[in-house]
């Protein structure tokens, strides 16, 4: 059985007209649908506040003061990275490409995200 999440009183924009409206997100694919085909398995009162899709990061060299050319070692690297991650979520940001930008080679060899395999 599909189970539908509701957002109710939630502003959208449709057609560049901001418009208040319930929304329902079938919770397997996300994909919003047309309405509940059964139960509710969760309600969520936007009261007032905008739905919309997160954003896409096309290109970030990095954030909150860490470069991602920046390798010290794995551990710090991937708490930095999650870290960045946690911001960028909270400015809407739902997924982001790290860009290693120009560098001398010997930087870019320290790098893992610059590794083949």
């Amino acid at each position: 059985m599909t189970r539908v999440r509701a957002f109710v009183q939630a502003r959208v924009c449709l057609r560049g007209k901001q418009v208040e409206q319930s929304l329902f997100v079938d919770t397997d694919t996300g994909l919003l649908v047309d309405g509940p085909q059964g139960p509710i398995s969760e309600w969520v009162d936007l009261k007032g506040c905008f739905l919309a899709p997160a954003l896409l990061e096309l290109q970030i060299n990095g954030a909150i003061g860490f470069h991602f050319t920046k390798f010290v070692d794995a551990r710090s690297y991937q708490e930095n990275l999650a870290r960045i991650s946690k911001h960028l979520l909270r400015s809407g940001v739902g997924a982001f490409y790290v860009t290693l930008p120009t560098v001398s080679s010997n930087v870019l060899e320290k790098n893992p995200l610059s590794q083949t395999e």
